[in-house]
């Protein structure tokens, strides 16, 4: 098995996540937008990473994010990605379920605009058409990359909640022409929603780029979920743990 090390990407403790984000902002200052609005769970890589991102380039930030407490977290909750919203001065508005987003962001931009602000509104975890390009593109590079390094791979696995990533990664592989399996591993979400999230995106996506209507094959599991968002089970801290004391005891290359 050879690893794709997108957790290697800049800005840092992002993983592929900013992949998602190069069309999207490129989209957002073509429209002159002062105002990136964004959506997740208070510790969400892709909202902090919005915020990031957004500082970098001189525009203001608002997030939606939603906690089991909704707008009673308290100062000592915040931590982590939340925390680095908060340094990064993200304006946010708490919300007690992800049911709450649409109606809350609505709200946000609304208010945004009626003063005078210019709000670039960017779904949660990037899935929009946008986003998957910047999976489109990751195919391409790591097809280029395994043909250098002389690997003939019969599958790509990547992690799959929100559907944006594997989107890409299938339309990629369609317009290349080759027959490499896409798999989705789910984290969290079942697997039917998965297949469905995909689809749908894949077809926005490619209707985007006015390629063909060819559809592909949506392969994936939810056999390997073994905890809540957000939470760390025992399962998980064993095979860390495990593959953390493996390589310390390897002998360096």
């Amino acid at each position: 098995m050879f690893i794709k090390r997108d957790d290697a990407l800049i800005p840092s403790f992002s993983g592929n996540k900013v992949r998602k984000l190069e069309f999207i902002i490129g989209d957002a200052i073509a429209k002159k937008s002062n105002t990136l609005v964004t959506s997740g769970h208070t510790q969400s890589i892709h909202a902090r990473l919005t915020a990031m991102v957004a500082r970098k380039l001189g525009l203001d930030v608002s997030s939606v994010l939603y906690s089991e407490k909704g707008d009673k977290v308290e100062d000592e909750e915040r931590s982590g990605n939340l925390l680095l919203d908060v340094i990064l001065g993200a304006k946010i508005t708490y919300v007690d379920g992800y049911d709450a987003i649409d109606h809350a962001l609505s709200e946000v931009v609304h208010g945004l605009r009626q003063n005078g602000r210019r709000p670039y509104l960017i779904p949660t975890a990037g899935y929009a058409p946008l986003g998957a390009l910047g999976h489109v593109n990751r195919f391409a590079e790591t097809d280029s990359q395994a043909a250098e390094m002389g690997i003939k791979a019969s599958h790509i696995l990547t992690a799959s909640g929100s559907g944006g990533t594997q989107s890409g990664l299938v339309l990629g592989k369609e317009l290349s022409g080759k027959r490499i399996k896409i798999l989705g591993i789910s984290d969290g979400a079942p697997k039917g929603q998965i297949i469905r999230n995909v689809m749908e995106l894949t077809e926005r996506t490619r209707k985007l780029l006015f390629a063909s209507d060819e559809k592909n094959q949506v392969t994936a599991t939810g056999r390997h979920h073994i905890a809540v968002y957000d939470e760390v089970s025992g399962k998980s801290i064993a095979s860390l743990k495990g593959r953390l004391l493996t390589q310390s005891n390897s002998s360096p290359r």
